[in-house]
C-alpha cells in the first residue's frame, strides 16, 4: 500500500495545535485540480521568495518559476488527500499557508496538515 502524506483537519483543530497563520498566498481551486492532474500520486510545495512553486512527483516544477536541486526540500503530499480538502472545504479558491515553520493549506473550514518533507519521503 502507498504512503499518504497529509492530514485534513478541521480549521479550528489545525489552528490550536499548529498556530495562526503567518503568511498565505490563494489559488484559484480549479488550478489546484490541474495540478493534481498533472501529478498523479503525489504532489510538492514550497514557498520560494514568498513565491508558490509546485513539483510533480518527478520534482519537475508545475507551477511557478524555479528549478530544484535535489537537496531543496519541497512538503510532499498525497494528491488524494489534497482532493479531499478541495471537496471538504469547497471553496472556489485555496489558501497555502505557513503557520510559521509548518506548511499548510486550507479551503473553506478544513486545512491539511502533517505533509513530509521529500527529502527524504518522495
Amino acid at each position: 500500500m502507498t504512503q499518504e502524506y497529509g492530514k485534513v483537519l478541521e480549521k479550528e483543530e489545525a489552528e490550536k495545535e499548529f498556530g495562526l497563520v503567518t503568511f498565505s498566498l490563494e489559488v484559484k481551486s480549479s488550478e489546484v485540480r490541474n495540478l493534481i492532474s498533472e501529478s498523479p500520486g503525489n504532489i510538492m510545495f514550497k514557498f520560494v521568495d514568498n513565491n508558490l512553486i509546485v513539483l510533480n512527483k518527478n520534482r519537475q516544477t508545475i507551477y511557478g518559476t524555479f528549478t530544484a536541486k535535489s537537496s531543496d526540500v519541497f512538503r510532499n503530499i498525497s494528491t488524494t488527500v489534497l482532493s479531499d480538502l478541495l471537496v471538504r472545504g469547497g471553496q472556489e479558491t485555496t489558501q497555502f499557508q505557513m503557520r510559521g515553520e509548518i506548511f499548510s493549506i486550507e479551503n473553506g473550514l478544513t486545512v491539511l496538515e502533517m505533509t513530509q518533507p521529500c527529502p527524504p519521503f518522495c
